[in-house]
């Protein structure tokens, strides 16, 4: 369940996401892009997880949303930037495809 915010950054060229709200346990953020590859970095991550003040107990979710077409073939840089990254568990990361099929 969401909050009532959501939030922008005021930088077009905001590197790890488009944008972001608060949810009942944490964060989920968004970043949607039609490129093949994006840049994910844990130094990104963990500021942005830092700037949000994200306590322990909190989760926050970083959706990257692209189209269907270029779903398989889609990659962060690097490719798992949580792996064996201490003080990261509470960050999950996922890779969304949308359809650009119209009913």
């Amino acid at each position: 369940q969401s909050q009532q915010n959501m939030y922008y950054s005021k930088n077009e060229r905001e590197p790890l996401i488009d944008m972001i709200f608060r949810v009942n346990n944490g964060y989920d953020a968004i970043q949607s892009t039609i490129a093949m590859v994006h840049g994910g970095g844990t130094a990104a991550i963990r500021k942005l997880k830092t700037d949000l003040g994200l306590a322990d107990n909190e989760t926050l979710r970083i959706f990257f949303v692209v189209p269907w077409c270029r779903y398989g073939k889609f990659e962060t840089t690097p490719v798992n930037p949580l792996l064996d990254e201490q003080g990261l568990d509470n960050v999950f990361i996922y890779h969304v495809g949308v359809s650009s099929n119209e009913s």
